[in-house]
């Protein structure tokens, strides 16, 4: 059995969405013998220390990097114990495996695209609209400071990368893997961390001085929320997805 990503071995097959198992992955000098050969070694050099009749889902990169999905009832430390023991000359473990927690959910699909796009043209419209105001209502502070951040912006984009050409190949990347790309990921972070964190500071504190009627106070209210989504969607794909691979790192394995 040989993958060409790891993404490919973490399909789910028979995984409902929501489910979550621990996965212990580990680099490997294996020797020989064939990417079908290391596989029928691990898991029954597993299938021998945990004693148990089910085979484990166990899957090989090219580049020797071995996952292996920790059987329901098996601690993953018996897991790592097993693959350490030296009981098959096939298997080398290189360094100190590590635990991961892994949730099966449902493929993305290109309506996912379609909402980030048409998401960061929503705030590329309202900062528009909010320098429009901010010099309407003689705030030029204001109108500097968000001019100048979604300038800042364009330039960081155009200068990374043809945001134009990312967007047209995240599609096609979306309809075959199921799941976004990191240079998409890259330029979600790149508006909603950094033009996100400056919008929403200064729509927050400039919204008593924008608002003149209901349109302009609408105006700034919907670029409140449009960009605490943003920061909201950073911190959740940085901070909280981090924490929750840390929980399930090698200084805890459990």
């Amino acid at each position: 059995m040989s993958c060409v990503s790891l993404g490919e071995c973490l399909t789910p097959r028979c995984m409902s969405s929501g489910t979550s198992r621990r996965h212990v992955r580990f680099w490997s000098e294996f020797g020989g013998g064939g990417m079908a050969v290391i596989v029928k070694e691990v898991k029954e050099v597993i299938k021998t220390a945990t004693g148990l009749k089910k085979e484990a889902s166990v899957c090989v990169t090219d580049n020797n990097l071995c996952d292996v999905e920790v059987p329901a009832g098996v601690l993953s430390s018996d897991v790592i114990h097993a693959l350490k023991s030296g009981g098959s000359p096939y298997i080398r473990v290189r360094g100190e495996p590590t635990v991961w927690e892994v949730k099966y959910v449902e493929p993305l699909g290109t309506c996912s695209v379609v909402v980030d796009v048409s998401f960061l043209l929503l705030h590329f419209c309202l900062d528009v609209l909010q320098i429009h105001n901010f010099y309407m209502s003689g705030n030029h502070l204001f109108a500097g400071l968000t001019l100048f951040s979604r300038t800042a912006m364009s330039v960081a984009q155009r200068m990374g990368s043809d945001t134009y050409r990312l967007i047209h190949e995240e599609s096609e990347h979306i309809r075959k893997r199921g799941y976004h790309s990191d240079a998409f990921l890259k330029l979600l972070d790149l508006e909603q961390g950094f033009q996100g964190y400056v919008s929403l500071a200064v729509s927050s504190y400039g919204l008593w001085f924008e608002a003149r009627d209901w349109w302009t106070c609408a105006i700034g209210l919907l670029s409140v929320f449009t960009s605490l989504c943003g920061v909201a969607s950073y911190l959740f794909r940085n901070v909280f997805l981090n924490l929750s691979t840390y929980r399930w790192s090698k200084e805890r394995v459990a």
